[in-house]
């Protein structure tokens, strides 16, 4: 979604399912849980990965968004926010029955 927010974005989204995460430092239960983002150094998972990418893009309104959302002081509410966004990624807009988390 965020590369299609922000075509500058050069980041490659690839399914858990179809990588090979032992040589990332990932469990397949960790990857089942959060989104990843890992290269050049960065190993951040959850809402820490969204922030980093906002910060990043292209588009000043993202690079906002994501220095609030990465503030040290609202990192707990941002990773809530993302747990809830995650949890429910299959109710949004162009979700799928396949984007339902798994149930543990």
């Amino acid at each position: 979604m965020l590369a299609r927010l922000d075509p500058g974005l050069a980041v490659e989204a690839v399914p858990y399912q179809w990588t090979e995460l032992a040589p990332l430092g990932l469990s397949r239960d960790a990857a089942a849980q959060r989104v990843w983002l890992v290269g050049d150094g960065l190993r951040l998972g959850g809402g820490r990965a969204i922030a980093w990418l906002l910060r990043h893009a292209r588009t000043r309104r993202w690079r906002v968004l994501g220095a609030i959302a990465g503030a040290p002081v609202l990192r707990w509410g941002t990773e809530l926010g993302y747990r809830l966004i995650a949890a429910n990624r299959h109710r949004l807009p162009g979700g799928t029955p396949a984007c339902r988390l798994p149930q543990t």
